[in-house]
């Protein structure tokens, strides 16, 4: 629904979680953008850092983007910048 507005979409861990870092190749492969999985303070959390940080290195190209996500000319600045696979880490 967010992308048929021209919005971007933040994917968010809960809670209670695991070390499990699929959320971040669903979110990654997605192109949802942002991940916001909290602060450095637990092993779940460091897992999916760590995990985000390894998608960044794989990809080459994926970079921090900033709040263009969020904006209605995302979608615009992400086909002008070549941005489509770039992610943000959201802490």
């Amino acid at each position: 629904m967010a992308r048929t507005d021209g919005r971007g979409a933040i994917v968010s861990v809960r809670s209670g979680e695991t070390e499990d870092v699929s959320i971040c190749h669903l979110s990654t492969g997605l192109g949802c953008g942002r991940l916001k999985v909290g602060s450095f303070s637990r092993s779940e959390r460091m897992a999916k850092w760590n995990e985000c940080l390894r998608i960044e290195d794989q990809i080459g190209s994926a970079s921090f983007v900033g709040d263009a996500p969020l904006s209605r000319t995302w979608r615009d600045r992400a086909r002008r910048d070549g941005a489509a696979s770039r992610i943000r880490l959201h802490a």
